[in-house]
């Protein structure tokens, strides 16, 4: 029903994690709840998602299936690397990734590297984040999924642009929106952090309207709010600080990457800005 446009009517969930608790049965309780997680977090509620991802790692493992609680942590490892609760995130990507590599589940194991790659560029690691990247990417490409390989090259580019190379994260967000349509408004930003780095401010304007069209367009709140933080920081959209605070407030996202040209003086050991 959600995937029909029927969200309204998708009422049904809690009603089947009732049938399964009374049926004794936590894993099909599990997936469920851990479904649930995943509708909240499209819907921007994230500290309910995580709730319930963490409900049904915990009903998974009482079930004895170590793959669906590994998702559980996964996912919200992934919010806490978002809301920059790093070292949580980092405890809980880490712990998902040695579970998915003792049960053999590469698929998860290669998702997870991806997101300790993202966490560690935020971490400004950048030589590490760019190592574990290209292995997600490599692994993932091995198993198929060429959807989650766009993402990790897409969050490849992104290390780039903050810490690394401008030019080379230029020609990579280049190439991957020629042939990717499921990450523009975090390619869009990646070019205008590169131009930013280059010391190219005006294009670098016109890429984060372009990316504030894709996450409109998208319904990506933090996307939406990344690609306003960089323009009030560039000065030229100062009427966006009301939306942007508004989005992280409701997120919980305690900080947003900004490449260090427009990081201030009070954080220079920093590459993002502190949110009160």
């Amino acid at each position: 029903l959600i995937d029909g446009g029927r969200r309204d009517e998708a009422v049904h969930s809690r009603r089947a994690i009732e049938i399964y608790s009374q049926l004794g049965d936590p894993e099909r309780e599990a997936r469920v709840t851990i479904n649930l997680g995943a509708v909240a977090y499209e819907e921007g509620r994230w500290d309910d998602a995580i709730d319930l991802y963490r409900r049904g790692a915990e009903l998974s493992r009482r079930g004895g299936n170590l793959d669906v609680a590994a998702t559980g942590e996964l996912n919200i490892g992934e919010i806490l690397s978002d809301q920059g609760r790093l070292s949580e995130a980092m405890t809980t990507l880490t712990h998902a990734r040695r579970v998915y590599t003792s049960i053999g589940q590469k698929h998860g194991a290669a998702f997870a590297t991806m997101l300790l790659g993202r966490l560690a560029v935020r971490e400004g690691r950048y030589e590490d984040g760019r190592a574990l990247l290209e292995e997600a990417g490599d692994g993932l490409s091995s198993l198929n999924l060429a959807i989650y390989v766009g993402a990790a090259k897409a969050y490849l580019a992104e290390g780039e642009a903050l810490g690394g190379d401008p030019s080379t994260a230029l020609a990579m967000a280049d190439r991957l929106l020629s042939l990717d349509n499921r990450n523009v408004a975090l390619l869009r930003r990646v070019r205008a952090i590169a131009l930013i780095r280059l010391g190219r401010s005006d294009p670098a304007v016109g890429e984060l309207e372009r990316s504030l069209e894709a996450a409109s367009f998208s319904g990506t709140d933090y996307d939406t709010a990344a690609a306003l933080d960089l323009l009030v920081a560039l000065g030229v959209l100062v009427s966006g600080v009301e939306e942007r605070d508004a989005i992280l407030e409701r997120l919980h996202v305690g900080w947003l990457p900004r490449p260090a040209a427009l990081v201030g003086a009070a954080e220079r050991d920093m590459f993002s800005r502190a949110i009160a």
